[in-house]
């Protein structure tokens, strides 16, 4: 239930690794449609059509169960986005035609290579568990302008009391923490989008992309 990024997505990366080698660049050109591992079958699926990214999402403190993030705005592309069964329309207990609004001009938050407005890079904050987060992937948006989309991602939190929290933090956010000796785990001050612990023990924690690019902070 997520794809969450580092360098403008890090599931672009997973995706290269996963799948065919040929799979990150694929999601950058309409000349073929991109494959996902099999593993990914009935909780992902993929749309060619404008999107916004929100793997490096700059997200308010909630209201009412969601929370407001300004995400990055893309280009039509192939982009990764969630079945009914996963992301934001699971937590919110809704259908969507998803691929089917976006070529119709509705904006969600997906996943891609975010090729036209890339995102600095990210680092993961690594939180006790069932720390809550912002559930951005398949998160309803509006475009603000070119570059800019607001999503309402909604707050959930994952099951396992055995397995940490990842939470994704931008360069920038992690520079200030250090700088302030703040913790980014703190849910009473910070917000972050992230996804449910199994899939990242599925998809990330055994995968070069989690220790190659490594941790902004550890609770432990």
């Amino acid at each position: 239930m997520l794809f969450f990024g580092v360098v403008a997505s890090s599931w672009a990366l997973v995706l290269a690794a996963d799948a065919d080698s040929d799979s990150c660049e694929l999601l950058q050109t309409p000349k073929k449609k991109p494959s996902l591992p099999a593993k990914w079958d009935g909780f992902a699926s993929l749309c060619y059509a404008p999107y916004a990214l929100c793997s490096d999402a700059e997200c308010e403190q909630p209201v009412d169960g969601y929370s407001k993030c300004k995400c990055n705005m893309e280009a039509e592309s192939w982009s990764i986005l969630p079945t009914n069964t996963s992301g934001a329309p699971l937590v919110e207990g809704i259908d969507v035609d998803m691929c089917d609004d976006m070529k119709s001009g509705e904006i969600y938050s997906t996943y891609g290579a975010g090729s036209s407005n890339p995102m600095p890079g990210t680092l993961w904050s690594v939180c006790p568990p069932q720390t809550s987060f912002a559930f951005c992937w398949g998160a309803k948006c509006e475009q603000v302008d070119s570059e800019t989309a607001a999503c309402q991602c909604p707050i959930t939190s994952s099951l396992d009391p055995n397995v940490d929290q990842l939470l994704i933090t931008s360069k920038g956010a992690c520079a200030a923490f250090k700088k302030q000796d703040a913790d980014p785990c703190d849910t009473s001050k910070f917000t972050f989008n992230s996804g449910e612990e199994w899939m990242f023990k599925l998809l990330v924690l055994d995968h070069p992309v989690f220790e190659r690019h490594g941790a902004c902070h550890r609770y432990k």
